[in-house]
């Protein structure tokens, strides 16, 4: 195979899997369904670990390798079906720097599970892990879901948190823990699923003993909303093909 053979077929692999991404959010999109329930989540750890990219992987099934650090908070969603019930999973991250700080009250309002993120191949952002959990029981909901997530575990010879290490802390920490990457997608969607999964049963049995969980609301996505999503998916996406041209050369 010549080198002009291989490029040609990198491109048209490119393009394939921009094609099945197109489509998979076009389909998402236009999603009728009634909404069973609502659930805030919101994704936390220091900046670059990996949350925008975790978001974008769930949301969008896509991956950008120059994913610009998140300004203030950027949020997305995506409906999923558990337990037979059509769920709409709201996901916030927020950028992980100290000037951002200020707006913590609004980014944690109404907030119902967490995924606490720090990169395996970064120590000191698992260092930082115990300011982000005060953090979330500070200001975030006393029955939260939360789980702890060792991100980049596709760099497993750069890696700087042993896996014993960081299980044992989210024992101390009664958390569970789980390690994904963003760039294979490897537990990107169990580690959402088993989250909502969690939320959603806890707020039936709550529901079922008489009390009243804020579920969110329970209707159809607007248009206003598929319209916001539309407008930032045209705004992502020159972005993420400018980071794949660039990997294809």
């Amino acid at each position: 195979m010549t080198p002009f053979q291989f490029f040609n077929i990198k491109i048209k692999l490119k393009l394939w899997l921009a094609a099945v991404s197109i489509i998979h959010i076009y389909m998402e999109n236009n999603d009728s369904r009634d909404i069973d329930y609502s659930f805030k989540l919101v994704i936390i750890g220091d900046s670059t670990v990996g949350k925008s990219s975790i978001r974008s992987r769930f949301t969008k099934n896509e991956f950008c390798q120059s994913m610009p650090s998140t300004h203030g908070f950027k949020n997305d969603y995506k409906i999923v079906d558990i337990d037979s019930k059509v769920v709409k999973a709201e996901i916030w991250d927020t950028a992980g720097q100290d000037q951002y700080r200020g707006i913590l009250p609004s980014f944690y309002r109404g907030v119902k599970g967490a995924l606490v993120v720090f990169d395996i191949t970064n120590r000191e952002s698992f260092k930082n892990l115990s300011k982000w959990i005060r953090e979330l029981k500070l200001m975030g909901d006393s029955l939260l879901s939360v789980l702890l997530i060792g991100n980049k575990n596709d760099l497993e010879n750069e890696r700087k948190v042993p896996q014993e290490e960081a299980k044992i802390y989210a024992q101390k920490n009664q958390l569970l823990y789980m390690e994904t990457s963003a760039l294979t997608a490897e537990n990107v969607d169990k580690a959402f699923q088993d989250v909502l999964t969690d939320i959603l049963r806890s707020t039936i049995v709550m529901m079922a003993g008489g009390e009243k969980p804020n579920i969110g609301p329970t209707k159809k996505i607007t248009s206003s909303e598929k319209q916001k999503r539309s407008k930032q998916l045209a705004m992502d996406a020159p972005r993420c093909a400018c980071a794949c041209i660039c990997e294809i050369f």
